[in-house]
């Protein structure tokens, strides 16, 4: 009977040795549980890194490729910001701005006086106003530049409200065909007395003659041709020539880029 429960007592001390051993593994048994963990992890990881590889060359080269050439192959001009490119006197091209983004002009001083010889736009701070029309603050600035207007000789009618507004981006160079026909005659008027002139060759086309070459333009006039003031006609025509009609002639409403409209009389278009 001592000798059975002896043999017992010696199995059980075995197995629970034998369990001891398993539960805790040599260094060897180690070792290859961490290649195996490798092993599994390389398995996915690799997809991964070879997914962020293929997408990276796919979205970020050669998408990216596929639509620069694309872009500067078809519309060329509009892919690179619609630059208006004018040539100057000497020959040399300049960048004057953007079809899309609107300028502000102010009056240009000469002898002491200051003359608005340029076609107001929209006010385009560069950023848009949150300002709501009922707010204080709002009113007051549209009151100050409307005072603006009278006083550099808007005197008569009702100031239109797009050019004392804030555009919605604060980038917008367009306003309506009826706020740029508000200013045509006032900019034509203070054209001349600046010292802008109207070359009108024998078969009556126009061109803007600069201040300074004024004297050099009426000293080699030919048979039929003539020099004239800048007169409101003139200035309607060019902002006729841009404006831009509706959009598939039934969205949106007609506008006028003013720049276009500023440059051409200068004539620098």
């Amino acid at each position: 009977m001592k000798n059975i429960f002896k043999k017992n007592t010696n199995n059980e001390e075995k197995a629970v040795k034998v369990s001891a051993e398993e539960k805790a593994p040599n260094g060897a048994t180690m070792a290859l549980q961490s290649v195996k963990n490798v092993v599994k992890s390389s398995k996915i990881v690799r997809p991964a890194l070879i997914a962020i590889l293929a997408f990276t060359i796919i979205c970020g080269l050669l998408y990216t490729m596929a639509v620069t050439l694309t872009s500067q192959v078809l519309f060329p001009y509009e892919a690179n910001g619609s630059q208006i490119i004018v040539t100057l006197k000497d020959g040399t091209q300049k960048v004057i701005g953007s079809e899309l983004i609107g300028q502000q002009y102010e009056g240009i001083e000469k002898d002491g006086e200051t003359y608005y010889i340029h076609m107001f736009g929209r006010i385009n701070p560069g950023a848009p106003s949150n300002l709501s029309p009922e707010s204080e603050e709002y009113k007051a600035l549209v009151a100050e530049r409307v005072a603006k207007f009278r006083e550099i000789g808007y005197a008569e009618g009702d100031i239109p409200s797009e050019l004392v507004s804030v555009s919605g981006s604060g980038l917008d160079p367009h306003i309506s065909p009826e706020a740029a026909a508000f200013q045509a005659e006032f900019v034509a008027n203070e054209r001349t007395v600046y010292g802008y002139r109207l070359y009108v060759n024998a078969d009556g086309d126009t061109t803007v003659v600069a201040p300074e070459d004024v004297a050099d333009v009426e000293a080699n006039l030919a048979e039929g041709e003539k020099v004239t003031n800048v007169t409101k006609e003139f200035v309607q025509s060019v902002i006729d020539k841009y404006t831009k009609g509706r959009f598939l002639g039934v969205f949106g409403e007609p506008t006028v880029n003013v720049l276009l409209v500023n440059l051409a009389l200068d004539g620098l278009l």
